[in-house]
């Protein structure tokens, strides 16, 4: 399938998760960089309780998401029952590249990826395929740096899901206003047993707060 995935001149930026004992949420900005600035949904759903999210090319992830969501759909069809969320997410590495080598294209960044089975799952897939659950937060993109420090001083281990709903978008509003890459609005999806529910473009035109 790697062959599917080209390079265009549109890159998106930041993305962040963060877990709570009550779920999980994952946020993004709208922004994408390239010959001109505009805007797109970074956040996808492949599951009833799962989301993915990168910062990288707008066509690759769109790629990515059509495979997954039809590896989804033909799951429930054979066996009669949703795939579980860590198996499909085990299963990102194969849908992008079934051969050796690398995992993702230099220019696709890390993959983002947020669920709820029996508890709430975060993990991250890197370029070589390598997938790491995240006790706390992850962050990716190009305002990641600023992103995480905002996460690393303030994140607590008794965060709320509305609390870790507002940490992540005040990490990508701290993280707009230091860098031209992340920027426009940002969506949030919050995953719980219930399932998944996604806001989208609110503002993150930085409060100083």
């Amino acid at each position: 399938m790697s062959n599917e995935f080209q390079k265009d001149d549109m890159e998106s930026t930041t993305v962040v998760g963060v877990k709570s004992d009550e779920g999980v949420v994952i946020c993004a900005d709208r922004q994408v960089s390239g010959r001109r600035v505009t805007e797109t949904d970074k956040l996808k759903r492949i599951h009833p309780r799962a989301v993915i999210g990168t910062a990288g090319s707008v066509t690759d992830i769109q790629t990515l998401v059509k495979n997954l969501r039809t590896n989804v759909k033909e799951y429930k069809l054979k066996r009669g029952h949703e795939i579980r969320v860590e198996a499909l997410f085990d299963s990102v590495r194969e849908v992008i590249n079934p051969g050796a080598g690398p995992v993702l294209p230099s220019y696709l960044s890390s993959i983002v990826m947020v669920g709820y089975e029996e508890e709430p799952i975060i993990a991250e897939m890197s370029y070589f395929g390598t997938k790491t659950h995240e006790e706390d937060f992850v962050v990716v993109g190009s305002g990641g740096p600023v992103a995480r420090g905002v996460l690393s001083s303030e994140y607590d281990n008794d965060i709320s899901l509305e609390e870790a709903r507002e940490l992540g978008i005040k990490a990508l509003r701290v993280a707009a206003k230091e860098g031209v890459y992340t920027g426009v609005g940002v969506d949030v999806a919050t995953i719980t047993e219930e399932g998944v529910e996604i806001d989208k473009e609110i503002d993150i035109e930085y409060d100083g707060n």
